[in-house]
């Protein structure tokens, strides 16, 4: 393959990798050897920006691949995307119409009732950038908004629409349901899961396993608007349950595997191990697991 050709398929991997870090979109790259032995660097980059990356190779082996009768697509054994992602190949752009999920229901490739990622070869970019961005516009996907300055850990997965502030911090297999705002500088740890409808404020902390329900909100200023003069950001420690419709007053913490009830106002400290609800929510049992 000629060095230009690569050279277009590394710029063009690198640009979809920043259009679905933008858009929350979990993808995995599979690079051919060519590409990665040209782009040493291209793995290393994929994964900073938290996505995956897979050695894909093809193969006229019949009992290598999961598609295709010539030559055969062939991945790491940790990615079977025939069961788990959207896949977008080559094969799309030979269609006279756009890519849909009702397309993958007569092909081996995937099953797009489980797709929960989108597959790259990046040995076929940019030929099928064109359905992709179709499939995008077709399934209203495109309407987060994720500053550049975010960070953003593995596996995670959201629905739209959804924006994520400055310096934000996000770790790994997180979920977050649509129509959430996430603001600057709010710490997420991993394993954290928001329903959605849920507003986070700046600075705010949730630590790992904690559970959001729905409609739940996490406020910061304690005399709205101070533009940041009396911000009081809470704090949500680990494995703590929030549950739906619930507000979370400023300088509050939540402790350890705290259980908060469904319509509650939280206004002092939640202890750790505590089930609390009400309006002002207070302590009415201590919980016992871990």
């Amino acid at each position: 393959m000629p060095n230009w050709l690569l050279r277009e398929k590394y710029m063009a991997c690198l640009g979809i990798a920043e259009l679905d870090r933008t858009l929350g979109i979990p993808s995995i790259f599979g690079l051919t050897d060519d590409v990665a032995n040209c782009f040493p660097d291209l793995k290393e980059r994929l994964e900073t920006m938290g996505f995956r990356v897979a050695r894909h190779w093809h193969s006229k082996d019949p009992h290598e691949g999961y598609a295709g009768t010539v030559a055969r697509g062939c991945w790491d054994d940790h990615v079977d995307y025939r069961f788990h992602y959207m896949n977008f190949d080559r094969d799309y752009m030979f269609q006279a119409k756009p890519f849909t999920k009702a397309d993958c229901k007569t092909r081996s490739v995937t099953n797009p009732d489980k797709a929960t990622n989108v597959v790259w070869h990046v040995d076929h970019l940019p030929y099928s950038l064109p359905f992709y961005f179709e499939f995008l516009e077709d399934n209203g996907i495109g309407m987060n908004s994720v500053d550049r300055t975010a960070r953003i850990g593995r596996n995670f997965k959201s629905y739209p629409p959804l924006y994520i502030g400055k310096e934000a911090v996000i770790g790994d297999d997180v979920f977050v349901g649509g129509m959430t705002q996430i603001c600057s500088k709010a710490q997420i740890g991993s394993r954290v899961s928001f329903q959605g409808m849920n507003y986070v404020s700046s600075s705010t902390v949730l630590e790992d396993d904690v559970f959001v329900g729905p409609m739940t909100v996490f406020l910061n200023d304690k005399h709205p608007p101070s533009h940041g003069k009396q911000w009081f950001p809470p704090t949500i420690k680990k494995g703590a349950v929030i549950g739906g419709g619930v507000t979370i007053l400023p300088k509050v913490t939540v402790g350890e595997y705290a259980v908060v009830g469904a319509g509650s106002v939280v206004t002092k400290d939640v202890p750790s191990y505590a089930t609390v609800y009400g309006n002002p929510a207070v302590v009415h049992t201590k919980n016992t697991y871990t």
